[in-house]
């Protein structure tokens, strides 16, 4: 957003986060913990409240030319497909948490060929795999790229550890 006044642009402190995240940073939902490798992902309402989903995503591991901050971001753009997965399952347990070890692999053409999820809910896991097979990602160069993506679902406040 640029605010013009006697016909010059002046960036706002708003411009300021756009290089990294396009929206206002009181709207910014992604939140990386680096002592831990993971970062949390949820929606921010038009009211700057959190919906009461949040899906973290740990430390990504690419077997393959296609760099994992890349496929990190398609993850996190396919964040509300993913956390569909989990929305069932917190309506019967409000308090459940939810880990999935997702592997997968992207053909050269950016489609998912293969994926697996494992975790504790069969259900939750047969919905990752086809959320993440429905993702299309740029064409890794040099053949298809092998990709190990932990997730975790919980709710916007977690109960006590």
């Amino acid at each position: 957003m640029l605010v013009a006044a006697c016909g010059k642009a002046k960036p706002t402190a708003y411009d300021a986060a756009r290089p990294h995240d396009a929206r206002p940073p009181d709207a910014q939902a992604s939140h990386a913990d680096a002592s831990s490798g993971w970062g949390t992902i949820g929606t921010s309402s038009n009211h700057g409240r959190f919906d009461p989903l949040l899906m973290s995503v740990g430390t990504i591991a690419v077997d393959g030319d296609l760099a994992k901050e890349i496929v990190h971001r398609y993850i996190r753009r396919n964040a509300a497909r993913l956390s569909s997965c989990y929305e069932p399952a917190l309506a019967a347990t409000p308090e459940l948490v939810v880990a999935v070890q997702v592997r997968f692999t992207i053909a050269p053409a950016g489609t998912v060929t293969e994926a697996t999820a494992t975790g504790i809910e069969p259900a939750i896991d047969t919905c990752v795999v086809d959320a993440v097979k429905a993702i299309e990602f740029p064409e890794p160069k040099g053949g298809p790229a092998h990709v190990t993506c932990p997730l975790r679902f919980h709710p916007a406040v977690e109960p006590p550890r």
